[in-house]
């Protein structure tokens, strides 16, 4: 009994921390993350970066092929989110609808705009099969360093999404630094 309670509690917590269609972490503990990421940084005098990422058009993607394939999508997207991560202790999430987060720990702005611009172009080349017809996705992507550009985790958020932003408003599937 003990030993299934205990394997429960472990099955609890990751539902609490991972979304339940992405199997990224959820909203909520990416930004536990990101202030332990932030006071990680102020101690050992490291910088990192943090990117912003929306699939564009998703709505338009979703009313043609339906929800049951922008879940696919959503699914195809994480997995190559999460399987980009090479630093240790970089952390990614899906942060919200069809917008994702990602800690690059020890990552400047110069090779986080690299990381970015990279799974851009991975996300861009992957085609995706729905109803018989193969499409694909871009994103759009915003990079923001801490502590270069924001010397407080809510800062850094804004700055990240306001690259984001700016991305989206010159054309999409670029990545803009702040």
């Amino acid at each position: 009994a003990a030993l299934e309670n205990s394997e429960l509690y472990q099955r609890m917590g990751d539902l609490a921390s991972h979304d339940t269609l992405t199997t990224l972490f959820t909203k909520r503990f990416f930004l536990e993350k990101l202030r332990e990421t932030c006071s990680r940084s102020r101690r050992q005098g490291k910088s990192f970066s943090l990117l912003m990422a929306d699939i564009d058009f998703f709505k338009k993607y979703n009313d043609r092929f339906g929800h049951a394939a922008g879940d696919i999508v959503l699914r195809k997207i994480s997995q190559l989110i999460g399987g980009s991560l090479k630093e240790e202790n970089s952390v990614a999430c899906r942060f919200g609808g069809e917008e994702f987060c990602v800690i690059l720990a020890g990552v400047g702005k110069k090779e986080g705009y690299k990381s970015a611009e990279s799974l851009r172009a991975l996300i861009e080349s992957e085609k995706i099969i729905l109803r018989r017809q193969e499409t694909g996705v871009t994103v759009s992507i915003g990079v923001a360093e801490f502590p270069g550009d924001a010397g407080e985790e809510d800062e850094l958020m804004r700055l990240a999404d306001k690259a984001m932003y700016q991305a989206k408003e010159r054309g999409r599937n670029q990545v803009c630094c702040f």
